[in-house]
């Protein structure tokens, strides 16, 4: 049951994604069209449809989206700063690590610029600990041997690190940490667009987590000229950021109700 409540819950977020909610949009509008001899609802869907995923591939959309993520998440994280508050772990969530025959860069994939953040942050503060938290869930699993391999080739001593790889969302990795640093606080280093949540999913466990984002992709605007140009990367930035503010609403709506 807790795999199945899982999968529903990544299909629901699916469907709510741009990417989802447009190609509901022209399917609908598809059969309603075809269904109704060419009605104008079914073409008004269509359009609709359509013109959400143009509107969300624009750069400027984009922008705006992941700037007021960016924007609640601060700006990066100076080691003497954090080792004067007592930080003494530094969480890196989302360091994955494939099983294919790559290099520990690239098998780390996107939350490359996650992890060497984590060994930047690491590098200032003598004596701390590097702890790498992944997704464990059997269709995308990590394997802690390959989470280690990029942090060692940088120099991390395999002693300091700390792998989490069985987490199935923040919430567990929150859980897991909780167990980990208990009442200390820790450098919690994430995405920009994705610091936001990850602090209030951590804050409302009561631990002490300082934001420590990394991977900015809102920091400065489009050139003008491409601000209505649609892209392929400028709807992966919107979808990201809707997706962050779905979760921070689902998180809302669940407070309310408790």
């Amino acid at each position: 049951m807790e795999i199945a409540g899982f999968i529903v819950k990544k299909a629901i977020s699916a469907l709510l994604q741009p990417l989802g909610i447009s190609l509901i949009l022209l399917f609908t509008g598809l059969i309603v069209w075809k269904v109704k001899h060419w009605s104008r609802r079914g073409a008004a869907l269509i359009v609709a449809g359509t013109g959400l995923l143009l509107v969300l591939s624009f750069p400027i959309t984009s922008y705006l989206l992941l700037r007021g993520l960016e924007a609640q998440a601060g700006s990066y994280q100076n080691p003497a700063s954090l080792e004067a508050n007592g930080v003494r772990y530094i969480v890196v969530l989302g360091g994955a690590g494939s099983t294919d025959g790559l290099t520990p860069a690239d098998r780390t994939g996107p939350s490359i610029f996650r992890v060497l953040e984590g060994v930047r942050l690491w590098r200032g503060i003598p004596g701390s600990r590097l702890v790498l938290s992944g997704m464990g869930f059997p269709l995308e699993a990590n394997v802690p041997d390959f989470m280690k391999a990029l942090p060692i080739e940088l120099g991390v001593s395999a002693d300091a690190l700390t792998i989490y790889a069985s987490a199935w969302d923040t919430g567990d990795e929150a859980a897991f940490l909780a167990g980990l640093v208990g009442d200390s606080p820790f450098a919690l280093v994430s995405a920009a667009y994705h610091i936001p949540r990850a602090m209030r999913q951590f804050q409302s466990r009561g631990l002490k987590a300082i934001a420590s984002p990394c991977a900015f992709m809102a920091k400065t605007p489009p050139p003008l000229y491409r601000y209505f140009l649609p892209d392929g990367s400028a709807l992966l930035g919107s979808q990201l950021a809707i997706h962050e503010y779905l979760g921070q609403l689902w998180m809302t709506v669940r407070k309310v109700a408790l």
